[in-house]
């Protein structure tokens, strides 16, 4: 219907392919933690979640025609003040560092991987070199990502759909009935981590000229698209490889035929390199914008940031996916909440539900986990 619409694909591929990302290779584990049956109430009730606050993003996106509010600490500085921005500065650059380091580490172990005949074995080594390939790619090769990055969504769908029915071809239908709640603060992390992606909303607002109607159908569409794909991957490669799935992104590849090893780690790279790339560029210009650092310090601090937590942080991509959702997203997604209060409250076209009763929903449930996310 609207995917004949080649300017409706271009933003249905760039909402999609901002949510499929490194989280997505966490969603196996958070099955495993909770089950399928658990594991995927849970999942689809924070994509709703998610979804209801990307649409609202939309309207606060289209609430203003000023160009330098086009980003979310600005939105948020329109609404609340610019004590608020300050924060949702902080906030906003802390969970894009989070993102960035967690994409160093399953980049280097995506690396050892696909090159376990190498010389050398240690992830660590390989999460190095993916620095610095990553970090000059985002000074140079942006460009080239965003022209091609309709392409690259395809291409990551096609071979996340190709790796899930090999999953499928080994699935132990027993564990699809498997359930159990006692982790759930940490796989509420990863889901949330793996499905947020507002970031380019308002660049999907612009794309289609404010159109609130075709921005909010576009954003609706990706979003659930790649919710599905997240899932669908996440519920096969734990129901074919079972209690042998550990932590280590390594070990989805037990569920493929041994000459297919290198698919999982291809996806991965795809998935993870241009989210490296897109994000790390988005917070140099935080920085420039946001809190106003000058070129030299916003690139130092873009780069040296994740490469010092990947010396003193551990190197656990599981748990940091999980509390970088359930603590720094979370925090994003509750300024993002009491943002739609402020400038759609007063708002006559939207439904008393939409301008005070959604945003409130939001608020609570995200308050919510952030503070189960303390304990």
């Amino acid at each position: 219907m609207f995917l004949s619409d080649k300017s409706f694909r271009k933003g249905v591929y760039s909402m999609a392919g901002t949510v499929i990302g490194a989280g997505t290779f966490a969603v196996p584990a958070a099955m495993h933690s909770m089950g399928v049956a658990a594991g995927t109430v849970a999942f689809w009730l924070v994509a709703l979640l998610v979804l209801v606050t990307h649409l609202l993003f939309v309207d606060v996106a289209l609430s203003s025609a000023s160009a330098e509010k086009k980003r979310f600490p600005g939105y948020v500085g329109l609404a609340l003040g610019e004590k608020f921005k300050f924060v949702a500065s902080i906030a906003y650059a802390a969970q894009i560092i989070g993102a960035g380091f967690i994409y160093l580490v399953l980049g280097g172990e995506f690396l050892a991987v696909l090159i376990r005949n190498g010389v050398v074995h240690d992830a660590f080594v390989w999460q190095l070199v993916f620095w610095v390939l990553g970090s000059l790619s985002v000074s140079v090769g942006l460009k080239v990502v965003m022209k091609i990055e309709s392409w690259l969504t395809l291409l990551l769908v096609l071979l996340m759909l190709v790796t899930s029915g090999l999953f499928y071809g080994q699935v132990r239908p027993a564990l699809f009935f498997s359930a159990t709640w006692q982790s759930i603060s940490i796989a509420l992390g990863v889901f949330l981590f793996s499905l947020a992606g507002w970031n380019v909303i308002p660049e999907i607002g612009q794309f289609f000229k404010g159109d609130r109607q075709k921005t909010r159908q576009a954003v609706a569409v990706g979003s659930l698209g790649a919710a599905f794909m997240i899932w669908l991957f996440g519920v096969m490669a734990y129901a074919a490889i079972g209690a042998d799935l550990g932590e280590s992104v390594g070990d989805l590849s037990r569920g493929l035929p041994s000459g297919l090893f290198w698919l999982i780690p291809v996806v991965g790279l795809l998935a993870v390199a241009t989210s490296y790339i897109t994000l790390l560029q988005d917070l140099v210009q935080s920085f420039r914008r946001d809190l106003k650092f000058s070129a030299v310090l916003s690139y130092v601090v873009t780069f040296g940031a994740p490469l010092t937590l990947l010396f003193l942080a551990s190197r656990q991509a599981v748990q940091a996916i999980g509390f970088v959702g359930s603590a720094l997203t979370s925090i994003n997604a509750l300024l993002l909440s009491f943002t739609a209060i402020k400038l759609l409250g007063k708002r006559k076209d939207l439904s008393p539900w939409w301008r005070v009763g959604a945003p409130a929903l939001c608020a609570g449930s995200f308050g919510v986990i952030f503070i189960w996310s303390l304990f």
